[in-house]
C-alpha cells in the first residue's frame, strides 16, 4: 500500500503535478480490501495519468472505482494503456465518465489483451451515441473470453448496437453476465440478442429492463438464459465428477504403485534368501563324508520332498484354473454389459420413434382440428351473414308496412275532410235532407272507422309476423350456437385426452428412465463384486505363495538338520541340490508368470471399470435426450391446447 502511494507521488513529482490529496486519503483507506476507490473524487486529467502509471506494475489492488470522476476519453486512453500490463486487477467500474468513441477504443483494446480482467461497469456512459463506441467493445467482447460480467446499463445503445452486441455473443464463450438496462433497444434489438443465445451457451443472466421489449421477447431470453445455467450446472457436475474419477485413478495408481514395490521387496528378499541357501549348500558340500545308507535315506526323503513339490504344482494349477474362470465370468460380464447396452440403444431408438411417431400424430391432429375449426367458423360466418339479412328483410318489411299505414291514414283525413264538406254542402242546400244526410255521415264513419280497424289490423299481423321470423331466427342461431358449443366441449375432451395419453407417456418414459439408472447402478454394483472377487483370489494366491515359501524353506531347513550326518555322498548330494535349485527357479517362474497374470486381470478390471463409467455416461446423455424428448412434447401438447382454446373463443 505504501509503495503504491510512494510511486503515485514519485509519477506527480516527475510530471511536475501536485499529488491531489483526496486521492491519496483514498489509497490509504483501501488497503485492507484490496480495492481502490476514488469515486465522486476531484482529480484532474494529468492526475489520472500519475495514477494510471502507478497502476501499470501494480500487484495489490484487485478492484478499481473510478466512477464519476470525470475521466473522459484522455483519461480512459491512460488508464487503458497502464492496465494493459497489470496482471491482477479484476473488476472495474468505470460508470458516469463521459466514454465516447477514443476512450471506447483504447477499452476495447484493453479487453482483448488483459485476461485477468473479469467485470466490467460503464453504466452511465453515452456509449451509443456515436456506433464505432459499441463497434470496438463488441469487437473486444467477440475475442475476449475471460470476462465474465459486463454492464452497459444507461448507456443511450440502440438496435444497431444490440444487433453488434448480439453477434460478439455468438462467439463469445466466456460472458456469464450482460446487463443492457434502460437503454433503447426495442423489439429489433431484443429479437437479435434471442437469436444469438441460440448459439451461446454460456451466458446466464441478460438483464433488459426498461427497453421496451415485448413480454414474449423477454420470456424468450429468459428461458434460454435458464438452459444456460442449467447446463452450467452439469457442466460444472461433470467437472467434479471428472475430477473424483481422477482422484480415484491417482489413488488406485499409487496403491499399485504400493503393491508392485512390495512385490519388488519380497523379490529381493527372496533373492538374499537363496544366495543364503547356496552359501550353506556350498558349506554343505565341503563338509560331505557320510555313508552310503544315509545318501539313500536322503534321497527317500527328497523323493518325498518333490511328491510334496507335485502336490503343491497340482494346487497352483487349480489356482490357475480358478483365475481362468473368473477371468471367464468378467467377459461373461463384459458380454452382458455390451448385450444390455445393445438392448438400451434398441430402447431408446424405439422411444425415439415413438415420441416422434406421437408428435406426427399430434401435429396432425391439430391441423385437422385447425381445419375443423376454420370450417365452423365460416359456417358461423356464413349464417351471421344469412341471419343479418333476414333482419335486413324484415326491416324493410317494417318500413313497407308503416308506409301503407300512413297512407291509409292520409287517405281517412282526406276522405273524412272531403265527406264533411259534402256535409256542409247539403246543410245549406237543403235542411230538409239532414235526417238522410246525418245517416249517410254516420254510415261514412263507420265505414272510415272499419277501415282505420283494419289498416290497424293489418299493421298488427305485420308487427307479429316480424316479432315471429325473428324469434324464429333467434332460436335457430342460439341453436347453431348450441351445436358449436357442444362441439367445442367434445374437441376440449378430447384434447384433455391427448394430454392425459401424453402425461402417461411421459410417465412411462420417466419409469423406463429410472429403471436404466437402476439397471446401470445393479451393473456398476456387479463390476465392484467382480473386482471385489478379483482382490480376493489374488490375495488367495499370494497367501498360497507365502504358504508354499515357508514349506521350501522348511524343507531347507530340514535338509540342513540332516547334513550334519551325511559326508560321504558328495555327488549325490551335489545332484540333490542342484533339483532342488532347479524346482526353486520353477516356482519363481510360477510366481513370475502368476504376477504377471495377476497384472493382467487388474488391467482387464481397469477395463471393465472404464467400460463401465462409459455405460454411465451414455446413460446420462440417454437420459438428458429422453427428458428434453418429453419435455418438447410436453410444449407441443400445451400450445396445441392453448391454440385450440384460443381458436375456439
Amino acid at each position: 500500500m505504501e509503495g503504491f502511494k510512494d510511486r503515485y507521488e514519485r509519477e506527480c513529482r516527475r510530471v511536475g503535478e501536485t499529488p491531489a490529496v483526496s486521492v491519496q486519503r483514498l489509497i490509504e483507506k483501501g488497503g485492507s480490501e484490496r480495492k481502490l476507490t476514488i469515486s465522486r473524487s476531484i482529480i484532474t486529467t494529468q492526475q489520472i495519468s500519475c495514477l494510471a502509471r502507478a497502476l501499470a506494475n501494480d500487484a495489490y489492488f484487485l478492484e478499481l472505482d473510478f466512477e464519476d470522476i470525470s475521466l473522459e476519453d484522455d483519461g480512459m486512453i491512460a488508464l487503458a494503456a497502464a492496465l494493459q500490463r497489470n496482471t491482477t486487477v479484476k473488476k472495474i467500474r468505470l460508470g458516469s465518465n463521459n466514454i465516447r468513441q477514443s476512450g471506447s477504443l483504447a477499452l476495447g483494446e484493453l479487453l482483448k489483451t488483459n485476461s485477468p480482467v473479469r467485470e466490467v461497469d460503464l453504466s452511465w456512459n453515452t456509449l451509443g451515441l456515436l456506433e464505432e463506441g459499441v463497434q470496438y467493445i463488441s469487437s473486444a467482447l467477440a475475442s475476449n473470453n475471460y470476462l465474465e460480467t459486463l454492464v452497459l446499463a444507461n448507456c443511450q445503445l440502440g438496435h444497431e448496437a444490440a444487433r453488434a452486441i448480439a453477434t460478439a455473443l455468438m462467439a463469445n464463450s466466456g460472458l456469464r453476465v450482460l446487463d443492457l438496462r434502460w437503454n433503447n433497444l426495442g423489439a429489433v434489438g431484443a429479437t437479435a440478442l434471442a437469436r444469438s443465445l441460440e448459439y451461446n451457451t454460456t451466458l446466464q443472466h441478460l438483464k433488459l429492463e426498461g427497453n421496451h421489449i415485448p413480454a414474449e421477447t423477454l420470456q424468450l431470453i429468459e428461458s434460454k438464459t435458464a438452459n444456460n445455467r442449467t447446463a452450467e450446472c452439469a457442466r460444472n457436475a461433470e467437472v467434479a465428477r471428472a475430477k473424483l474419477m481422477q482422484r480415484e485413478i491417482a489413488d488406485i495408481t499409487r496403491r499399485g504403485q504400493v503393491q508392485v514395490n512390495n512385490l519388488q521387496r519380497e523379490n529381493e528378499a527372496l533373492a538374499v534368501e537363496t544366495r543364503t541357501t547356496r552359501g550353506l549348500v556350498d558349506v554343505l558340500r565341503e563338509s560331505l563324508g557320510d555313508t552310503a545308507t544315509k545318501t539313500e535315506t536322503l534321497e527317500t526323503r527328497l523323493d518325498i520332498a518333490t511328491a510334496e513339490l507335485s502336490c503343491r504344482d497340482r494346487e497352483m494349477k487349480e489356482l490357475m484354473q480358478s483365475h481362468t474362470r473368473v477371468r471367464d465370468e468378467l467377459a461373461q460380464c463384459r458380454a452382458t454389459l455390451s448385450a444390455d447396452l445393445s438392448a438400451e440403444k434398441t430402447a431408446r431408438s424405439r422411444l425415439e420413434s415413438d415420441l416422434q411417431k406421437a408428435t406426427e400424430e399430434r401435429h396432425r391432429e391439430r391441423h385437422a382440428a385447425q381445419m375443423d375449426l376454420q370450417g365452423k367458423i365460416s359456417q358461423i360466418e356464413l349464417l351471421t351473414a344469412d341471419l343479418q339479412r333476414t333482419r335486413d328483410e324484415l326491416a324493410a318489411e317494417r318500413r313497407r308496412g308503416e308506409e301503407a299505414a300512413a297512407i291509409a291514414s292520409e287517405q281517412l283525413h282526406s276522405q273524412r275532410k272531403l265527406y264533411e264538406e259534402r256535409i256542409q254542402a247539403e246543410r245549406e242546400k237543403a235542411g230538409l235532407e239532414v235526417a238522410a244526410v246525418q245517416d249517410q255521415v254516420r254510415q261514412g264513419r263507420a265505414q272510415l272507422e272499419q277501415v282505420r280497424l283494419d289498416a290497424q289490423t293489418a299493421a298488427d299481423n305485420m308487427r307479429r309476423a316480424m316479432d315471429e321470423a325473428m324469434t324464429r331466427a333467434n332460436e335457430a342461431t342460439r341453436a347453431e350456437h348450441a351445436l358449436r358449443i357442444e362441439e367445442a366441449e367434445r374437441r376440449h375432451v378430447a384434447l384433455t385426452t391427448d394430454k392425459n395419453n401424453a402425461d402417461t407417456i411421459i410417465a412411462s418414459l420417466r419409469e423406463q428412465i429410472s429403471n436404466l439408472e437402476s439397471r446401470g447402478i445393479q451393473q456398476q454394483l456387479e463390476s465392484q463384486k467382480a473386482a471385489t472377487l478379483a482382490a480376493e483370489d489374488r490375495r488367495k494366491a499370494e497367501r498360497e505363495i507365502g504358504r508354499l515359501t515357508s514349506e521350501v524353506s522348511s524343507m531347507e531347513r530340514r535338509i540342513a538338520s540332516l547334513v550334519d550326518a551325511e559326508a560321504r555322498s558328495a555327488t549325490e548330494l551335489a545332484k540333490a541340490v542342484s533339483k532342488i535349485e532347479h524346482t526353486r527357479s520353477t516356482h519363481e517362474e510360477k510366481r513370475s508368470d502368476l504376477d504377471a497374470k495377476l497384472a493382467e486381470k487388474q488391467r482387464e478390471i481397469e477395463q471393465l471399470k472404464f467400460a463401465n463409467k462409459e455405460l454411465e455416461r451414455q446413460l446420462q446423455a440417454l437420459r438428458k435426450t429422453q427428458v428434453k424428448h418429453a419435455e418438447g412434447l410436453a410444449a407441443a401438447v400445451q400450445d396445441y391446447v392453448a391454440n385450440v382454446a384460443r381458436g375456439t373463443d
